[in-house]
């Protein structure tokens, strides 16, 4: 009783929880599922049973007691499946999908047939193939709220995501989940509480309204100060996992490099919850020494020990489920990757072999991985490569990537055996994907600010220390654990150690940028197989590598193929035996093959196992048996009694299904489709008796497995059986043709031939293994099988008619036994000769002379014989010792083997229900017991068959068909001639007198249908008749039959061609009219206007529908396509009406409502109400319709005759007609005849204005006339949300038309505007693409669409409208200009390189509804002339448009030149390339001036030539002259038209002779311009004055044509004054100096102003400059007065760190007053007088002047910037170490061949002209001063001239020795060491690029007497110009256009490895080697060397910098500027070696 108790009240539970589950809103809600609740409550009571729960919280399907050894099957709802307890052996169990299955297969009623995966679990997308529609569903199989549509949705919501979806709709916490790109929870989920009230925020609607606020901490806390973060693990579900939650406060969060990065669309996507996610999983890492949360398989191992249960997870160290799992008590099984058990594997007391379970998806994955990365994996069964690849440079498989990885982690490695996989969690969980593992390492200037950028500080650090204070709050469930702690504390800190390594960072990027893992999940594995697989993964060639394919659902393709080789596989990946090809796909197995293979896996698994598999029913559940064979005795092994054959699937001879399926045990058949699905209704249960005779099988609506259709002759085939019920081997069908069935199943196995006839066992032996498994013997005769058989393993009996096994006999040969299956020596004991359903077998030994014999039954039979009755047998006589068993069976034919069975239920405590059934023969049955087989009695045509009997027709009524059992009412004004003949058709009767004329007027209509009428039908051959004579017959017949109306005409291919004449009584209703959207191919409706042509698939015939009347015909079956015969039966019909019916069916006589017109109207009101219908629509008002009758609107149109229908009935049925068609939105009823009724539908026309109309426009449908009584479909808004909507990426919409407005109130005052489309039009201003240049407008628009959820959605492809031309007219807008294709180059493959990084383009999307014409589409993109390329996606026509992305390097061919291609980020059908212009203009008008007229010039670079506008002597300031002179440069100021065609003057120098080459109006700056540029190119401004021969009176030039033709850049090169005219200054304002720095300013200035006049960028500037003017041109870094004029640098021999790049005021007076004395200005401390004098000098005199004076002075003493307080605040070394510089990418470099005393040249010869010969030594002396500074003393000179050995002899060689070495001193003192410091410092302290170089001392020497230095040259490209050509070497010449190569891609991207800085592309090192970036390094910084090899050094002149950066300074402080040792007149040299060495 009080299990009765326990049973009723789980079941109550149970109804209580299903009722809870009626929404799916309530799903989840809970925080345990029922499996925990019961789970908790068991082990809190210690009960034996605690149920056992998967980590998602759903029972397991088996359970188990505490011991482990009894286990039973449960339900989804934990409910024992009863008769499925097993004590001590392995149980099988079926999942709650397939339980589901089984039920709704066998119930027979259930609507529907769930699908479930190969593992069990139910398919993510269900569907109903009745109605077309299919939905998504839970792990539970409910359905997912607003899923359902109509096909299959694209992608089903996650459990995240459906979470997500309720917090929308109002239900839960409004904090929404965090989701992964799957759909499923993130592992680490965040809210955020108040500190205050605990309150969790609202972040659903504030993140969605204020998503700015989220981008960084510091504004998200300046909003809500009191709020703090709660993060926690979560499960599967979701829900928080025990123990995990910590507060994570955020007082102390930094504001990082990532914070300026635009949010994503939700919280998880935002940086904020990325820095949150490290610094919880950091703190994981301190708890748990793992930096990720708990695995599923974790928290199910977790919270079964927990339980106490029997079956604990197992996991392997990465947290996944180790494939075998085990539990107490001895029982074993495998798993997939998910942890679901994999069916068939459980063992007892033994390990199944889990080696071949493997997931398609993760071996991909992996693959993939090693492919990439790694390759090491190879196929099953595939011969290895014996080939070994040579690894390239800097591949994955690389040598020195091998041993970078190796090198940067071997001695942590060493260190702990398991920190491979720690720091792979740490760098998957760290960076989401490789793109953001690249983004993170570009912005950190260095690796520490790294760690700061990810964690928002030092929190890493931090938790290595155990310091968690100000970051970690009291509220969590987390528990800090000192002892815990202490285990990790190494751990942590190795960890930030090597996140901390340089090269550790460097080698994540490289393996990131090798392995082209941008778009990788899975950096972790993917980094670390490349370190562990140690290459042994390049030993194999990559065709060597297999790749699983995997289909959508992951799961393995049917076919895998590598290479060459093809082979099937299974669900689970294995290789079907004998299925693999070379060259060819192989035939892989059928599905019903491969189910039935499967089901056959099953019996083997039960027999193998001793398990037996039975089936029992108890409407309506059903209830699935596993028990075991292994018992003591016949009474304790119920499966014997029990016992049962599974279903096996049946197929054809085709290997398709049978239409028809049975289950041999249960008796029960069903029907299924052509893809085996189950047909609903069809089932039928086992008859009362075997069919015996034709008739049964014919007519026995119950044993359906006995008939069906042949797929090759289409005709119906009646099975032959035998009287046993079994059938014959051999059938034959009614064409001729025989093949051989199985005599069990009836399953086609093969064709057959009539003579001989085979037998079954011969059958099969020559099948081989391929039916049964085995190969089977046959007896001597080949009739019978041998009664024992046996396979590798085993040995059983079987019966030897049929084969099958013999339940209880299967023996292992192991053992050395077999079973007793001898035949009897006597003859059969019963009436048959053989026993049907079973068979005798007898024991080898004779005892006492007798046969001991056994009668054994079939599975799922029962013997009749008494219980443990032996047969005895007398071999001698033959005779049966033991008496015959029940006398009765002599006489009755019944079998010994028998089926009868008797169940018994309890219903209730009261009551119980018995079932019993019994097998017997018809014959020995009484006939009151028989069911009525009236169903025999075949009636002719024209009668019916009642009671048995044949019955004519009762009169009104006809039977045109036999074996009917009803007659069919005439129309009316038609009856039959009496009910005494049987009756065929129906005669017109007189009814009423009307006149005809003699012949009827025909009128033949538009429509081509009419859908009831034709009463009488002829068919005339059409060989030999025309149609024009069966029209002449039809009208004569029709004129004749005063009954007809009209008549249809129609022409086919039926029966080898015929015509029909169909006559016409009283039709109802005429429809497709030739105009209708159906009729003339505009789009599909819901009815048949072609031939009405269907197909029967369960009886696979044809119906031809004609005027109502109904033809069973037959058609060719050589085409699967049936709906082709629809447009092709039929080659004309039409119908054609007398005009006399119009004043006929007008008279009242006729409008009597008959039968017909009854049905109609009972149909409509039965089957749904009237007022349902009319709900359903609303009326239209007439004035809100727009009639435009020029417009062709798309419509169907029917009559409906008023004799049939009143008003009121024609209005429903066109509602109703509208309703059923999808496609209509609007109904008209027009009343225009006086006969019919118009019933005109129309699509939805509506238009409310476009994205270029009025936006507010009336939304009114399109008609083209005024409507009568018009509805319209209502717009339902209650139904589902449709899910499979996806979000639009694009923010704007150029173009669209718009269906529909609705204004939804979101809250006061706002609204959110819904507009329905018709079309998407142009879609442009992609959301989250890495490009910030566009070429559309994408300023926000009206309509606000960025914040998620706005924005546009758009419906899946395979959703979208099948009829586009029945939507409102649109097309794809005239482009803003004319394309001509002329200007257009198209490019092929080899012309592009796909990069996926690059970052500036524009995406346009085109919706392909508008883009039909390619090519007009094609110009429509091409109309913003930008470089393009065209693609397709499903739903539009992909634009990508570039702005210049042009890479060129050098040409590695003999020709030289360039080798350029465009650079595009992904592959494209069509790429073009806008053309260069034919004709380069060469005039450019400048504002506020006037026009510029420059020149082109065409310069030939190896094969290559191209054109370059020059504008030369452009005047960017006035003539610094007379009272402007020292003056900071004004204005220019010209006007009209000037001339740049010629060279101006360069400014005066030190040294230069009087010449029209310089002057001193000179401010003038060149511009070069190639031609082809687009707009916004970079730009280089290059400072530098030219300095001809001194001879020379031809102005020089510094041709910037070569650099500009080679990196299509825009170069400016600008003159500006230098030394005293560009820099004297008395430190007052009447001379403040720096008007040289300011001549470099206003050039600037005029560059951002003017530059985008010549297709310049003023955004993308690069400052150049070489020697001292690089030294000028650095102090842009440091002013303010430069600050965004430019973004790059430059410099060329010359560094901010310069001793000699600033003066001090004090030496800046100095030299003015030492000027003014060579010039003989008269003394005075006046500066306005000085100032006055040193401007009335003439130029040339103040040049000769200051010549002079820097003649015996050094670089100290020369005129240069000074502190000012202005353009020079201070010093620039201060400036720098304050931060107080503007970051820009830094290129810099020296040379050889530079020096002071080289840069001197000039000087020294202007004096030797002036025959002051003494002033060189001076000179040299003044250098030999300057050692060491402003600061040095003698000891700094003494030490520098034994370091760089200056001492010398007074000889010429000895004097040539001394001014090499003073040259080498001096150029490291201010030129080299400066250059290298400021590399050092730019790259410590920025986050910018930098790169060096140096031009070696070989490259240098060269033979070239070159005015302009040898690197400037290599630069500007100048040794391909005519006029230096022949100084130069083809080596040097390709050194040049490298040189050039680099400079350009620096100047475009900063990177002079990349040609633009929106993409990393790289040309191959044969044509341009990589230089190496700056970076500090133990052995020296990097740098680039120029020469012929362009090869990376280190180390820099470093003994020589490291004198002067480290000895200099410590000898300087240390001596205190004394020069005591000098007075005393020491030895010098000796002195100065004594002070070194000590």
């Amino acid at each position: 009783m009080m299990s009765l108790v326990q049973i009723s009240f789980m079941l109550l539970c149970y109804l209580c929880l299903s009722e809870g589950k009626i929404s799916e809103y309530q799903l989840e809600s809970e925080t345990l599922s029922q499996c925990e609740s019961l789970r908790g409550g068991s082990s809190a009571r210690q009960q034996d049973h605690v149920p056992q729960c998967s980590e998602d919280g759903r029972f397991r399907h088996v359970q188990c007691s505490g011991a482990g050894g009894e286990c039973w099957c449960v339900n989804a709802e934990g409910a024992e499946i009863s008769g499925s307890r097993q004590n001590g052996s392995a149980v099988y169990c079926l999942t709650s999908c397939q339980l589901h299955r089984q039920q709704a297969l066998l119930s027979g009623d259930a609507p529907l047939v769930p699908q479930c995966q190969a593992s069990g679990e139910y398919q993510a997308v269900q569907c109903d193939s009745t109605r077309g529609q299919c939905w998504c569903v839970d792990l539970e199989g409910m359905e997912l709220y607003g899923t359902r549509q109509n096909g299959k949705p694209s992608q089903c919501p996650g459990s995240c995501e459906v979470r997500s979806r309720r917090l929308l709709h109002g239900v839960g916490e409004r904090s929404p989940p965090q989701c992964s790109a799957d759909g499923s929870f993130l592992s680490v989920q965040c809210k955020f509480v108040n500190s205050t009230d605990r309150m969790v925020l609202d972040l659903l609607h504030t993140f969605n309204r204020f998503p700015k606020v989220f981008q960084t901490f510091s504004s998200f806390r300046q909003m809500f100060p009191e709020v703090s973060s709660y993060c926690f693990c979560a499960d599967s579900r979701g829900r928080e996992l025990p123990s995990t939650g910590v507060e994570l406060l955020l007082d102390e969060v930094y504001d990082t490099a990532f914070s300026g990065l635009e949010s994503g669309r939700s919280f998880s996507q935002t940086n904020m919850y990325r820095i949150l996610q490290r610094r919880f999983l950091a703190i994981q890492l301190a708890m748990s020494g793992r930096f990720r949360c708990p695995s599923p398989c974790e928290s199910e191992r977790s919270a079964g020990a927990l339980a106490g249960n029997v079956f604990v997870a197992s996991c392997a160290s990465d947290g996944g489920y180790v494939p075998t799992q085990c539990q107490a008590g001895g029982q074993c099984w495998c798993v997939d990757q998910t942890g679901k058990e994999i069916f068939g594997t459980r063992q007892h007391g033994g390990h199944p072999d889990c080696a071949g379970v493997k997931d398609c998806t993760s071996e991909r994955r992996q693959a993939l991985s090693r492919l990439f990365s790694s390759p090491s994996g190879q196929v099953p069964s595939a011969k290895d490569s014996e080939t070994h690849p040579v690894p390239s440079p800097l591949s994955p498989c690389s040598p020195q990537l091998q041993q970078l990885l190796l090198g940067t982690l071997g001695e942590s490695l060493s260190e702990r055996s398991d920190l491979g996989d720690i720091l792979a969690e740490t760098i998957q969980g760290m960076f989401p994907s490789g793109a953001m593992a690249l983004k993170a390492l570009s912005l950190a200037s260095n690796p520490k600010r790294l760690q700061e950028n990810l964690f928002g500080g030092k929190f890493l650090g931090n938790a290595g220390m155990f310091n968690f204070t100000g970051a970690v709050g009291v509220s969590g469930t987390l528990s800090f654990s000192q002892a815990s702690l202490a285990n990790n504390q190494d751990l942590v800190q190795l960890i930030s150690a090597i996140l901390e390594n340089g090269d550790f960072l460097s080698t994540l990027r490289q393996t990131i940028l090798l392995s082209k893992a941008e778009d990788s999940t899975q950096l972790g594995s993917v980094l670390f197989e490349s370190a562990q697989s140690g290459g042994a993964g390049c030993e194999r060639e990559p065709s060597a590598l297999y790749v699983p394919s995997c289909d959508d659902s992951g799961q393995y393709q049917e076919i895998q193929c590598q290479g060459s080789e093809c082979w099937c596989a299974d669900r689970q990946g294995q290789e079907v035996t004998g299925s693999r090809f070379n060259g060819q796909r192989p035939r892989c197995p059928s599905r019903c093959e491969r189910e039935r293979a499967a089901a056959q896996k099953v019996v083997n698994i039960a027999v193998k196992h001793a398990v037996n598999i039975r089936v029992a029913f108890s409407l309506p559940a059903l209830r699935f048996y596993w028990q075991s064979q292994q018992a003591a005795s016949v009474e304790e092994r119920p499966s014997l009694l029990l016992g049962y054959q599974p279903y096996r699937p049946q197929c054809d001879a085709h290997r398709q299904w049978l239409p028809t399926q049975c289950h041999p045990s249960t008796g029960q058949c069903w029907c299924v489709d052509e893809e085996g699905g189950y047909i609903p209704g069809s089932l039928t249960s086992r008859s009362l008796r075997r069919p015996q005779f034709y008739w049964t099988i014919k007519y026995s609506s119950i044993v359906l497995y006995v008939q069906y259709v042949s797929l090759i002759t289409a005709v119906v085939v009646l099975s032959v059986c035998f009287q046993s019920g079994q059938f014959s081997v051999l059938q034959k069908g009614s064409s001729g043709g025989a093949w051989c069935v199985s005599p069990v199943s009836g399953e086609t196995i093969q064709p057959a031939t009539l003579s001989p006839s085979p037998s079954w066992c011969q059958l099969l032996t020559d099948r081989g293994q391929s039916v049964v498994g085995y190969e089977p013997e046959c007896q001597v005769d080949g009739r019978l099988f041998s009664p024992l058989q046996c396979d590798q393993t085993d040995c059983w009996c079987v019966s030897q008619t049929d084969g099958q096994e013999l339940p209880g006999t299967r023996t292992p040969r192991g053992t050395g036994k077999s079973p007793a299956c001898d035949s009897p020596q006597c003859p059969s004991l019963f009436s048959d000769i053989t026993v049907t359903y079973g068979d005798v077998v007898c024991r080898s030994d004779v005892i006492g002379g007798q046969q001991n014999c056994d009668l054994i039954c079939h599975l799922g039979y029962e013997s009749t014989l008494p219980v443990n009755m032996q047969l005895l047998c007398d071999v001698e006589t033959r005779a049966w010792v033991t008496e015959a068993p029940l006398p009765q069976l002599t006489s009755v034919s019944v079998s010994v083997c028998d089926e009868s069975s008797v169940s018994v239920e309890c219903e209730s405590e009261e009551s119980v229900s018995v079932q019993v059934s019994w097998r017997a023969l018809l014959s020995d049955l009484p006939v009151s017991v028989l069911p009525d087989l009236h169903d025999i009695v075949v009636c002719p045509a024209g009668m019916f068959s009642s009671g048995g009997v044949c019955s004519p027709c009762p009169q009104g009524s006809y039977q045109d068909q036999e074996g009917s059992d009803f007659c069919t009412m005439c129309p009316e004004g038609t009856s039959t001639n009496g009910a005494s003949t049987a009756t065929q058709f129906c005669l017109c009767i007189i009814g009423h007198e009307f006149t005809t004329e003699a012949q009827k007027t025909f009128e033949r209509l538009s429509f081509l249908k009419a859908s009831s009428g034709v009463y009488r039908t002829m068919v005339f051959a059409a060989e030999g008749t025309t149609l024009t004579d069966v029209h002449r017959f039809c009208q004569d017949e029709c004129t004749q039959n005063t009954c007809c109306d009209g008549f249809i005409l129609n022409q086919n291919v039926l029966s080898g061609g015929t015509i029909m004449c169909g006559l016409l009584s009283y039709p109802d209703m005429l429809l497709c009219s030739e105009a209708d959207w159906d009729v003339s191919g505009l789009a599909k409706a819901n009815r048949i206007c072609g031939a009405g042509v269907t197909y029967n698939k369960l009886q696979k015939q044809f119906i031809f529908n004609f005027g109502g009347q109904d033809f069973t015909i037959t058609l060719p079956t050589s085409s699967k396509n049936k709906t082709d015969y629809q447009a092709t039966i039929i080659g004309f019909q039409g119908i054609y009406l007398w005009k006399g019916i119009f004043s006929l069916l007008n008279s009242p006589i006729t409008r009597s409502q008959n039968l017909n017109q009854l049905f109609v109207t009972l149909y409509l009101i039965l089957s749904r109400p009237v007022d349902a219908v009319k709900e359903t629509f609303v009326a239209l008002d007439s004035s809100a319709v727009v009639v435009d009758s020029e417009r062709d609107i798309p419509s169907l149109h029917y009559w409906i005759f008023k004799h049939q229908f009143s008003a009121q009935e024609a209005q429903l049925w066109c509602l109703k007609r509208c309703e059923e068609e999808e496609l209509c939105h609007l109904a008209d009823v027009r009343d225009e005849s006086s006969v019919y009724f118009t019933c005109a539908l129309y699509p939805d026309t509506q238009v409310c204005g476009a994205y270029d109309k009025p936006l507010r426009q009336a939304c009114s449908p399109v008609l083209p006339q005024q409507p009568h009584t018009a509805h319209t479909k209502k717009v339902d808004l209650t139904g589902s949300v449709e899910s499979f909507y996806s979000r639009v990426p694009f923010k704007k919409m150029v173009s669209y038309s718009v269906r529909s407005r609705v204004n939804l109130r979101r809250c006061q005052p706002e609204y959110v505007l819904c507009l329905t489309l018709n079309s998407f039009g142009i879609q442009t201003c992609g959301e989250g693409e890495r490009t910030t240049w566009r070429v559309q407008d994408c300023t926000p628009s009206k309509v606000e669409t960025g914040v998620y959820p706005l924005g546009w959605y758009e419906k899946p492809v395979n959703q979208w409208t099948k009829s586009p031309r029945l939507c409102p007219s649109f097309q794809l807008r005239v482009p803003s200009k004319n394309v001509s294709l002329s200007e257009w180059r198209l490019l092929d493959a080899s012309s592009t390189l796909v990069d996926p990084s690059v970052s500036t383009f524009d995406i346009i999307h085109i919706s392909k509804d508008i883009a039909e014409d390619l090519d007009r589409t094609r110009d429509w993109c091409l109309s913003g002339e930008k470089h393009l390329h065209l693609g397709r996606t499903d739903s539009a026509v992909r634009c990508v448009l570039y702005p210049d992305t042009l890479a060129c390097g050098p040409s590695t061919t003999t020709t030289g030149g360039q080798d350029c291609r465009l650079v595009i980020r992904e592959s494209a059908l069509q790429v073009y390339l806008h053309k260069e212009p034919k004709a380069a203009l060469t005039s450019v008008f400048i504002p506020a001036h006037g026009t510029l007229q420059g020149s082109a010039v065409t310069t030939l670079l190896g094969s290559d030539r191209k054109t370059v506008r020059q504008f030369l002597g452009v005047p960017y300031a006035r003539p610094p002259i007379r009272a402007l002179r020292f003056v900071p440069p004004q204005p220019a100021e010209w006007s009209g038209t000037w001339i740049a065609t010629v060279t101006r003057p360069s400014c005066l120098q030190p040294g230069a002779v009087e010449s029209s080459a310089s002057s001193e109006d000179c401010l003038y700056l060149n511009i070069f311009v190639p031609s082809g540029i687009v707009r916004s190119t970079a730009v280089l401004v290059f400072f530098h004055n030219p300095s001809g021969a001194a001879s020379d009176d031809t102005a020089s030039l510094l041709d910037g044509s070569y650099l500009a033709a080679v990196g299509n850049i825009v170069v400016v090169t600008v003159n500006t004054r230098v030394a005293a005219f560009g820099f004297l200054s008395t430190g007052s304002t009447a001379l403040p100096g720096n008007a040289g720095f300011q001549d470099q300013v206003a050039a600037l200035k005029w560059v951002q102003e003017n530059i985008e006049a010549f297709g310049g960028d003023p955004r993308l500037v690069t400052v150049g400059a070489e020697r001292s003017g690089g030294d000028v041109a650095s102090l842009h870094l440091t002013s303010p007065s430069s600050r965004g004029l430019f973004d790059r640098m430059l410099l060329m021999g010359g560094s901010v760190f310069s001793p000699a790049s600033v003066l001090s005021v004090s030496k800046a007076q100095g030299q003015a007053e030492a000027l003014a004395r060579e010039l003989g200005c008269p003394p005075s401390s006046d500066p306005e007088q000085l100032g006055s004098c040193l401007r009335a000098a003439p130029a040339q005199d103040l040049n000769a002047a200051q010549t002079k004076l820097l003649s015996v002075s050094g670089p100290l003493q020369a005129w240069g910037p000074v502190v000012d307080g202005v353009s020079v605040q201070g010093k620039p070394s201060m400036a720098l170490m304050n931060a107080g510089f503007h970051r820009a990418d830094l290129l810099l470099g020296s040379s050889a061949e530079d020096g002071l005393i080289s840069r001197a040249k000039r000087i020294k010869n202007f004096e030797e002209l002036q025959g002051r010969a003494d002033s060189k030594t001076a000179f040299y002396e003044a250098l030999s001063n300057s050692l060491g500074g402003d600061e040095a003393n003698a000891f700094v000179k003494a030490a520098a001239t034994w370091f760089y050995s200056m001492q010398h002899s007074p000889s010429p060689a000895g004097y040539n020795l001394f001014s090499q070495a003073l040259n080498s001193a001096t150029r490291d003192l201010f030129i080299v060491c400066p250059t290298i410091k400021m590399a050092n410092f730019w790259a410590a302290n920025t986050r910018s690029n930098v790169f060096m170089y140096y031009l070696p001392e070989d490259t240098a020497q060269t033979s070239a007497d070159l005015s302009v230095p040898l690197d400037v040259h290599y630069a500007f490209g100048l040794p391909h110009s005519p006029l230096t050509y022949d100084l130069f070497t083809n080596t040097e010449r390709r050194l040049s256009l490298q040189m050039m190569t680099y400079m350009a891609n620096f100047i475009k991207s900063g990177n002079p490895n990349q040609a633009h800085r929106v993409s990393r592309v790289a040309f191959s090192e044969a044509a341009l080697p990589p230089w190496h970036a700056f970076q500090s390094h133990p052995e020296g910084d990097s740098y680039m060397e120029v020469e012929p090899g362009l090869s990376n050094h280190r180390g820099l002149r470093r003994p020589q910098c490291s004198f002067w950066a480290d000895y200099v300074p410590s000898l300087t402080a240390s001596t205190g500027g004394s020069e005591t040792g000098l007075c005393r007149g020491t030895d010098q040299r000796k002195g100065t070696k004594t002070f070194l060495q000590h």
